[in-house]
């Protein structure tokens, strides 16, 4: 975070999160569940969270997450599962365009650069 003049606080433009929000969804663990949850304005959502053949939630109840919460697993297990796929059309609904990611080495690759070695086999 950086701290603005009027002393507001603002995350830096380009930061990547996704360590903190994606790469737990390739180590999560989802026993097949299928959760029907959240009755919201009369609307049932459903996350169904069997479609994904890499993705495995262990040790939550997913009874006890927010519609948010569960908004937010549902998104990092589809990238998990796109990533695994090479599917980079998802990968780039799901990621905004002025991402920048960080690897654990320190290089740091833009949204297309970083999608290219996915598509070629470079990341997996």
């Amino acid at each position: 975070m950086v701290q603005k003049e009027d002393g507001q606080m603002k995350r830096p433009a380009g930061i990547c999160l996704a360590p903190i929000i994606f790469l737990p969804c390739c180590i999560i663990a989802c026993s097949g569940a299928s959760a029907e949850i959240m009755q919201e304005e009369n609307i049932m959502t459903d996350y169904d969270f069997t479609v994904f053949t890499n993705v495995e939630i262990t040790g939550i109840d997913l009874k006890s997450l927010t519609k948010e919460e569960l908004d937010l697993l549902y998104q990092a297990a589809r990238y998990c599962q796109a990533m695994t796929d090479k599917d980079i059309d998802t990968m780039r609904e799901i990621v905004s365009e002025d991402m920048v990611f960080v690897h654990m080495s320190g290089m740091r690759q833009t949204r297309e650069e970083y999608f290219a070695d996915v598509a070629d086999g470079s990341l997996t």
